[in-house]
């Protein structure tokens, strides 16, 4: 423990040596790591906004607020064009941001 505190002291003669260099960096490192936060919360809002979009979107085309149905149904038309093989619907649908951007079944 008696170490530790020697060290504490060493360390502190440093940090009065120098206290607006600390404080600087301590409000960049806050700085940084506020606007790294910030920007995943935003992505995170972002989507969940495309999740309940498409939701959203399901139940106005089905016209049914069961969403375990609605997967399901879903499902099985993924599963069914897998089984048909690589298909235009395939290639387009792996490449949609989001349900909405799908073209419509015939």
């Amino acid at each position: 423990m008696e170490k530790f505190l020697n060290f504490m002291d060493t360390e502190w003669d440093v940090v009065s040596a120098a206290p607006g260099t600390f404080a600087f960096l301590a409000m960049l490192m806050f700085g940084v790591s506020y606007l790294w936060h910030r920007e995943r919360i935003k992505k995170l809002t972002e989507q969940k906004q495309l999740r309940d979009d498409d939701i959203a979107y399901l139940k106005e085309k089905t016209g049914s607020d069961d969403l375990v149905g609605v997967i399901d149904r879903v499902t099985a038309v993924e599963n069914e064009l897998r089984e048909l093989g690589e298909t235009d619907f395939v290639a387009i649908y792996n490449g949609a941001k989001s349900i909405s951007d799908l073209p419509e079944l015939p």
